[in-house]
């Protein structure tokens, strides 16, 4: 339709004195707009609330799945678990409508499915998991990488190392840091109470970029975020060739 048959339609619309039926499709795959979701009927179901949260019993199942997987294993297996209570909450027919990085408002999140899902982990975990748990890891990879973190550092569950005799010792505790630094990390930037802003992004990339080079081997390269302009040009100066003689 173009915007002039568009507008036209539109002031008549207003003109009318009387409501107009529209036959419109209003059965998108979820997850919805936010514009349809005050107007689809809710088809949230409710009928296995779980209120436990915790106790000694409490996550044996899934402690006994990830033992003896590796810490990629067990994030893979975690987010399929968190991915599968949210579609529960929300009426989701499958886990699949649930994208891993999609902020937890906008798949329609509210206090009272924000309690049900941290009581449905808390059983299947058996932690002490806060109400506040969907507001303060904002998608369902960040919980992830909480319940992970959570997981790992009381014991609950050990990671298998793909070779056991070639893994250098200390290499798991910095696997396990480092899987809680990215989860910082990524909350960081995807929360919206403080959001960060283009510069603190590229200043926060290069510094990672420079510990991967570092481990690579490769310390040579300059951090661009901590370089002077006086040390900027001379290295713009080296690459184009007009180094001073």
């Amino acid at each position: 339709m173009s915007t002039p048959d568009a507008l036209a339609l539109f002031d008549a619309a207003l003109a009318l004195d009387r409501p107009v039926l529209l036959p419109a499709d209003l059965r998108p795959a979820p997850p919805l707009p936010p514009l349809l979701q005050d107007l689809l009927p809710a088809t949230r179901r409710r009928t296995t609330r779980t209120t436990t949260t915790g106790g000694a019993d409490n996550g044996a199942q899934l402690h006994g799945r990830l033992a003896g997987q590796t810490h990629e294993q067990q994030h893979t297996t975690l987010l399929a678990l968190v991915r599968s209570h949210i579609a529960t909450v929300l009426g989701h027919t499958t886990p699949d409508t649930i994208p891993p990085d999609r902020a937890f408002r906008d798949l329609g999140f509210d206090s009272l499915t924000a309690v049900e899902l941290r009581n449905r982990l808390s059983h299947t975990t058996g932690l002490r998991l806060p109400t506040t748990l969907a507001f303060d890891h904002p998608n369902p990879t960040t919980l992830t990488h909480h319940l992970h973190t959570q997981l790992v550092s009381k014991g609950l569950t050990a990671a298998a190392e793909p070779d056991a005799a070639t893994t250098p010792p200390g290499l798991p505790s910095l696997l396990s840091e480092l899987e809680r630094l990215e989860a910082v990390v990524l909350s960081s930037t995807t929360s919206s109470a403080a959001p960060l802003d283009d510069g603190a992004r590229t200043r926060l990339a290069s510094r990672l970029h420079s510990l991967a080079q570092k481990l690579n081997g490769d310390d040579t390269a300059p951090d661009l975020a901590e370089t002077s302009d006086e040390e900027m040009f001379a290295l713009i100066d080296r690459e184009v060739g007009f180094e001073s003689q």
